[in-house]
Protein backbone atom coordinates (compact mmCIF):
# COMPACT_ATOMS: atom_id res chain seq x y z
CA UNK A 1 0.00 0.00 0.00
CA UNK A 2 2.89 2.46 0.65
CA UNK A 3 4.27 1.88 -3.04
CA UNK A 4 0.65 2.58 -4.27
CA UNK A 5 -0.36 5.11 -2.36
CA UNK A 6 0.06 8.76 -2.91
CA UNK A 7 2.82 9.53 -0.08
CA UNK A 8 1.02 12.54 1.40
CA UNK A 9 -1.47 9.87 2.79
CA UNK A 10 -0.27 9.68 6.74
CA UNK A 11 0.30 5.95 7.99
CA UNK A 12 -3.59 6.30 10.03
CA UNK A 13 -5.26 6.87 7.11
CA UNK A 14 -3.34 4.10 4.51
CA UNK A 15 -4.41 2.01 7.24
CA UNK A 16 -7.74 2.91 7.47
CA UNK A 17 -8.12 2.76 3.55
CA UNK A 18 -7.30 -1.09 3.50
CA UNK A 19 -9.54 -2.01 6.74
CA UNK A 20 -12.18 -0.04 4.82
CA UNK A 21 -11.06 -2.20 1.03
CA UNK A 22 -10.86 -5.34 3.01
CA UNK A 23 -14.10 -5.14 4.56
CA UNK A 24 -16.08 -3.75 1.41
CA UNK A 25 -14.46 -7.06 -0.39
CA UNK A 26 -14.71 -9.74 2.42
CA UNK A 27 -11.12 -10.49 2.95
CA UNK A 28 -11.08 -8.84 6.95
CA UNK A 29 -10.84 -12.40 7.84
CA UNK A 30 -7.74 -12.99 5.59
CA UNK A 31 -5.61 -10.09 6.23
CA UNK A 32 -2.95 -12.00 8.26
CA UNK A 33 -2.64 -14.58 5.33
CA UNK A 34 0.20 -14.70 2.72
CA UNK A 35 -0.95 -14.21 -0.47
CA UNK A 36 0.53 -18.48 -1.60
CA UNK A 37 -2.13 -19.01 0.78
CA UNK A 38 -5.47 -17.27 -0.43
CA UNK A 39 -8.20 -19.18 -2.65
CA UNK A 40 -8.15 -17.97 -5.94
CA UNK A 41 -11.17 -15.95 -5.45
CA UNK A 42 -9.52 -14.30 -2.61
CA UNK A 43 -6.57 -12.99 -4.71
CA UNK A 44 -8.98 -12.26 -7.38
CA UNK A 45 -10.53 -10.03 -4.74
CA UNK A 46 -6.66 -8.75 -3.47
CA UNK A 47 -5.60 -7.88 -6.85
CA UNK A 48 -8.87 -5.90 -7.26
CA UNK A 49 -8.19 -4.49 -3.65
CA UNK A 50 -4.65 -3.56 -4.43
CA UNK A 51 -6.37 -1.27 -7.91
CA UNK A 52 -8.49 0.05 -5.33
CA UNK A 53 -6.19 2.20 -3.14
CA UNK A 54 -5.59 5.05 -5.23
CA UNK A 55 -8.83 5.49 -6.17
CA UNK A 56 -8.75 5.86 -9.73
CA UNK A 57 -11.49 7.70 -11.47
CA UNK A 58 -11.76 4.93 -14.12
CA UNK A 59 -11.49 1.44 -13.36
CA UNK A 60 -11.33 -1.28 -16.28
CA UNK A 61 -12.00 -5.05 -14.66
CA UNK A 62 -11.18 -7.74 -17.07
CA UNK A 63 -13.60 -10.43 -16.24
CA UNK A 64 -13.65 -9.79 -12.07
CA UNK A 65 -15.26 -12.66 -11.16
CA UNK A 66 -13.86 -15.23 -13.39
CA UNK A 67 -13.34 -18.03 -10.60
CA UNK A 68 -15.15 -16.40 -7.74
CA UNK A 69 -18.25 -18.04 -6.25
CA UNK A 70 -21.31 -16.64 -6.80
CA UNK A 71 -21.19 -15.08 -3.24
CA UNK A 72 -17.70 -13.62 -3.84
CA UNK A 73 -18.71 -12.62 -7.69
CA UNK A 74 -21.77 -10.80 -6.12
CA UNK A 75 -19.65 -8.92 -3.39
CA UNK A 76 -16.81 -7.63 -6.07
CA UNK A 77 -19.61 -6.59 -8.51
CA UNK A 78 -21.79 -5.25 -5.83
CA UNK A 79 -18.43 -3.45 -4.92
CA UNK A 80 -17.83 -1.82 -8.52
CA UNK A 81 -21.70 -0.56 -8.42
CA UNK A 82 -20.87 1.44 -5.85
CA UNK A 83 -17.58 2.74 -7.26
CA UNK A 84 -20.09 3.72 -10.43
CA UNK A 85 -22.50 5.42 -8.05
CA UNK A 86 -20.12 7.48 -6.28
CA UNK A 87 -18.64 9.16 -9.63
CA UNK A 88 -16.03 6.19 -10.88
CA UNK A 89 -16.31 5.03 -14.19
CA UNK A 90 -15.94 1.43 -14.53
CA UNK A 91 -15.89 -1.09 -17.31
CA UNK A 92 -16.01 -4.99 -16.92
CA UNK A 93 -15.96 -7.72 -19.23
CA UNK A 94 -17.46 -11.00 -18.22
CA UNK A 95 -18.30 -14.07 -19.49
CA UNK A 96 -20.89 -15.78 -19.30
CA UNK A 97 -22.71 -14.04 -16.10
CA UNK A 98 -24.85 -15.32 -13.69
CA UNK A 99 -28.26 -13.50 -14.51
CA UNK A 100 -28.41 -11.74 -11.02
CA UNK A 101 -24.98 -10.67 -11.50
CA UNK A 102 -25.86 -9.39 -14.90
CA UNK A 103 -28.94 -7.42 -13.42
CA UNK A 104 -26.62 -5.07 -11.08
CA UNK A 105 -24.49 -3.54 -14.11
CA UNK A 106 -26.33 -0.05 -15.55
CA UNK A 107 -25.26 -0.85 -19.22
CA UNK A 108 -24.61 -3.90 -20.98
CA UNK A 109 -22.88 -3.44 -24.43
CA UNK A 110 -23.25 -7.37 -26.08
CA UNK A 111 -21.10 -8.41 -28.64
CA UNK A 112 -21.70 -11.22 -31.01
CA UNK A 113 -18.41 -12.06 -33.85
CA UNK A 114 -16.86 -8.89 -33.55
CA UNK A 115 -19.65 -6.52 -34.20
CA UNK A 116 -22.42 -4.77 -31.07
CA UNK A 117 -25.05 -6.90 -31.27
CA UNK A 118 -26.96 -4.80 -28.28
CA UNK A 119 -26.23 -1.49 -26.07
CA UNK A 120 -28.13 -0.54 -23.31
CA UNK A 121 -30.34 -1.46 -20.03
CA UNK A 122 -29.76 -4.98 -19.06
CA UNK A 123 -34.10 -4.90 -18.80
CA UNK A 124 -33.94 -3.44 -22.66
CA UNK A 125 -31.82 -6.26 -23.26
CA UNK A 126 -34.48 -8.48 -22.22
CA UNK A 127 -36.83 -6.89 -24.62
CA UNK A 128 -35.18 -6.59 -27.15
CA UNK A 129 -33.79 -10.48 -27.33
CA UNK A 130 -37.34 -11.86 -26.42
Amino acid sequence: ARMKMDKRFRTVARKQRIENLLNDLGLSESKSTTLLSLSGGERKRVALAVQLLTEPSILFCDEPTTGLDSYSAMVVVKTLRELAARGRVVVCSLHQPASGLLDLFHEVLLLAPGNVAFQGSTLDATAFFA
